[in-house]
């Protein structure tokens, strides 16, 4: 599984892309009980969450400010700039 944000529209591309590459399911990170996550991650099956492209408390990772995620580079002020883990 890839999670995504959707208060981070680009998010939902990147994800798609890594799941293709790592033979994933890119799924929108949702609480609401009869979502996908809920019902794949939090109960039925508790497939493993593989990457993760919002924190791990469901706050927003990408913010356009401070050091992009998962590297030592300052942001550019976009939200869109992702650099998902090794791609």
């Amino acid at each position: 599984m890839v999670l995504y944000d959707e208060r981070v529209p680009s998010t939902s591309n990147v994800a798609s892309a890594v799941a293709g590459a790592e033979d994933l399911l890119p799924i929108r990170y949702d609480l609401d009980s009869e979502s996908l996550y809920s019902r794949l991650v939090l109960g039925g099956p508790r497939l493993k969450v593989k990457r993760r492209l919002i924190n791990e408390d469901g706050s927003v990772m990408f913010t356009g400010s401070g050091v992009i995620p998962g590297t030592n580079r300052n942001s550019t002020g976009s939200i869109k700039t992702i650099r998902t883990f090794g791609i």
